[in-house]
Formats: structure tokens, sequence, C-alpha cells
């Protein structure tokens, strides 16, 4: 807010300093000099962050014809949900675009750092067969993900392409966003994940993941995914480590 009193302080007023008011300094409050440098220095770290990200970062527009129509399997959306102010802990969501299924594992934090290990879990969960089922993640445009810990292990580390969407574009990432809104009917919001183990994510998961939805012909995003595994499994000689569903009928 501009006010006379801020021209005074800034010296643009002629003939007018500090000494001219009758309150001075009272309500004012003067920072340190030290915290003042310790400022400035974070925001050139800050800048070369930010210079260094730029030149790293791919933007969804940059992404192929075929992963925007949803014609190829492999290519993921991953959001950040997260839990009532004041906790830490977060949900890394992940949803493949072709078959809608999805994965949610949790966070030390936003940091760059842990999201890296939840990155690293994520391979891990798929196994040697990750290199055909993740072909590229669009990533929401926050700190969590645009920053050189998360790209560089991506790109460098995955040789995995990593795309990001435009800022306060949710509907650019909109499977991943439709399914943070069913977890949040498990995980509303104002409520925090320090309590929540692995099986409560699992038995969310598999509710989330059996419901059909008329994209997939009344099909579930489970049985969808599955078809797909087996499919890499037939043609590249995996063995299938899915469990059957309760469903099926053996042979």
């Amino acid at each position: 807010m501009v006010t006379a009193y801020n021209w005074i302080y800034r010296g643009m007023i002629p003939g007018v300093s500090e000494s001219n008011l009758r309150y001075r300094h009272k309500y004012r409050r003067v920072r340190p000099q030290r915290a003042v440098e310790m400022n400035a220095k974070e925001k050139r770290v800050k800048q070369k962050e930010k210079q260094l990200v730029r030149s790293l970062k791919h933007s969804i527009e940059e992404r192929p014809v075929g992963v925007d129509e949803r014609k190829v399997f492999g290519h993921w959306e991953v959001d950040c949900v997260l839990p009532k102010k004041g906790y830490r802990q977060v949900f890394v969501t992940f949803c493949e675009r072709k078959t809608r299924y999805y994965i949610v594992l949790k966070a030390e934090s936003q940091s760059g750092k842990a999201v890296c290990k939840v990155l690293d879990q994520f391979m891990d969960l798929l196994g040697k067969r990750a290199k055909y089922i993740v072909q590229s993640f669009t990533f929401y445009n926050g700190f969590e993900f645009a920053n050189h810990f998360v790209i560089n292990k991506v790109q460098r580390e995955y040789e995995i392409m990593a795309y990001f969407a435009h800022p306060y574009s949710p509907a650019e990432r909109g499977s991943n966003e439709n399914a943070n809104r069913m977890l949040r009917e498990y995980f509303p919001k104002k409520t925090h994940f320090e309590y929540v183990n692995n099986d409560d994510i699992r038995r969310v998961l598999h509710k989330i993941n059996k419901r059909p939805k008329a994209v997939l012909n009344y099909k579930a995003p489970r049985d969808v995914f599955r078809q797909k595994m087996h499919e890499i499994d037939r043609t590249f000689g995996y063995k299938r480590h899915l469990r059957r569903s309760k469903n099926t009928k053996k042979r």
C-alpha cells in the first residue's frame, strides 16, 4: 500500500523527512541489516534456481499428439495432494492417461528430495517392466516438481521425458484432478496424513480403480490396466505379478 508515510520514508517529498513526523518510528518496523542481507541472498538463490529450472523444463505444448489424444499407453499425470495446514506429509498421485489407473504414494514433505524418493518407489513398484509402462510424466507446475532435483532424476537417471502443465491449468491434467477428487472422498480437506499407512492407501485405491468409467466403455481402470500389463508380459516375456481378481473364474 502506497501512503504519504512511505513517500516520506523513501525521501520522495522534498523538504520533508522522518524528523518532521510527530510519531516517527513508533509504528514503523525497521528490519536488521543482517536480515535484509539474508533476504537479498535468498532472492538471488531463488532467481538462479528459476533460471536453471527454466532451461530444463519442457512445456506440455511439446508433448506428442498421440499422448494428448490418449492413444499411447504409458504416459502419467502427476500431482500433489496437500494435508491440513501445519502438517508436512503429502500424497503424490499418479494417473495413467489412457487407462485412468491411479496410484498414490506418501511423501515426507513437498521438497524436491522427498518427491525424488517417491519417484524411486513408483519405479520400483513397476519393476523391470517400468521402461514399457512409463514413457513420460506430465507434472503439476508447482515447486515440489519444478526443481532440478526432480527434473534431473526423471530426465537423466530414468531417461524419461518430463512435461509441465501451464500454471493454474488443472484441466490439462484432467484425469489426475478427477482421481484426486475421488481420493478426497476418503481423505477430505483439512485432514492430515500422519497416521495413514500403506494398507489404508491400498484399500482406497482398490475402491477407486474398480469404479467403471464411461470413457472406458464402462470397464474399470484396474481391469484395463491389467490387460495392458498382460500384453506387455506376452510381448516381452515377463511373468505376471498381478493378483487375479476375485471375480475372475478359475479355468
